[in-house]
């Protein structure tokens, strides 16, 4: 039985000419063509302890889940198991493009019911950054209930994720990935954090596994903006500190970045308008802005991922789901940062 409708072990997908012309434009990808994507291109070279998830599979686990709860429904669940028991007999990674709330993003999860702690190794990519927190725990969350009922039901590692419900996200480790600066390109991000993720797991050749090699298979994947962490840094901002005798020059406070091709930025937003109208505010550290747009998402509910916005400077560009951009300069190590937050409909 296949785990999750695996797209590269099923029938041949045929996605509609409408989801096919959505790559020419600024439209959202479906999820029958980011699975059509995957089956062609990774048919064939997937191991068997690898398995590709379809990326509708959190409608799969809900459905499935759903009968669990179902008492007339006994039958067809002992028949599933039947089919999913199978996975319960050596270790496998589970990897899928998972979609939810409109938006795709990467679970990479290792899981072997025969270790005591079952989930060996538990990633999320995600180019919402912030966010990303939120919708992979419901896709995780019902991946647990669906391994727990279904694939290791009746063994003895399986008390473990029915006592503790949420077990399988408190092991998730969200790493580090380009981020989208607009609000339909999820799906090409998602391909690249998947591929890259496949191939570093299936090649020994770290230097060819790399994000600007990945991103090739993609021409509109965007090029990757991230400040490169450290092993002990991961999934943390960087400073970019520059050369130390560079001083700030007196009128250079706020620095209005070029926006990205494309890039919309004219929508409201009150709370942003109402918290950011005051003066420049003046910050030694990163950090310290992060409390600020921290402050702003738990308000709004909307979320801020900060990035460098150019690999020249030490400016950096506050990108959030509402599409806003703030504009903002770091100065050398040792001297002040200065951010002026644009208030109102930007």
């Amino acid at each position: 039985m296949l785990f999750v409708d695996d797209p590269v072990r099923g029938n041949p997908l045929r996605p509609t000419a409408d989801a096919i012309r959505a790559l020419d434009g600024e439209e959202w990808l479906s999820t029958i063509l980011i699975d059509h994507l995957l089956q062609t291109t990774l048919k064939g070279c997937v191991p068997d302890h690898v398995l590709i998830g379809s990326s509708d599979c959190y409608s799969y686990f809900s459905t499935y889940n759903d009968k669990l709860d179902k008492h007339d429904c006994a039958d067809t669940v002992q028949t599933m198991r039947g089919g999913l028991q199978a996975y319960a007999k050596s270790e496998f990674r589970y990897i899928s493009a998972a979609c939810h709330q409109g938006h795709f993003f990467v679970v990479d999860v290792t899981f072997d019911s025969r270790h005591p702690a079952i989930f060996k190794q538990v990633n999320v990519y995600d180019s919402l950054s912030i966010t990303s927190r939120r919708r992979a725990t419901a896709v995780l969350g019902r991946l647990q209930r669906f391994l727990s009922g279904f694939c290791f039901h009746g063994l003895d590692h399986n008390l473990l994720l029915l006592e503790k419900q949420d077990y399988v996200v408190q092991q998730a480790v969200f790493r580090n990935c380009p981020k989208q600066n607009n609000s339909h390109d999820c799906g090409l991000f998602v391909l690249g954090a998947l591929r890259e993720a496949l191939y570093r797991g299936l090649s020994s050749n770290a230097e060819w596994a790399t994000l600007e090699n990945v991103s090739s298979f993609f021409p509109a994947f965007l090029p990757p903006v991230r400040n490169e962490p450290s092993p002990e840094q991961d999934g943390a901002l960087v400073h970019d500190t520059g050369p130390e005798d560079e001083e700030p020059k007196e009128d250079e406070e706020v620095v209005a970045e070029t926006h990205p091709e494309n890039f919309t930025h004219d929508v409201e937003d009150e709370i942003f308008e109402r918290k950011y109208s005051e003066p420049s505010q003046v910050f030694q550290t990163v950090e310290e802005l992060m409390v600020v747009i921290n402050d702003y998402q738990e308000a709004s509910g909307n979320s801020l991922a900060i990035r460098r916005s150019r690999g020249s400077s030490r400016a950096f560009a506050c990108i959030s789901q509402a599409e806003l951009f703030i504009p903002g300069r770091f100065w050398p190590k040792g001297t002040a940062g200065r951010y002026h937050p644009q208030a109102g409909k930007l």
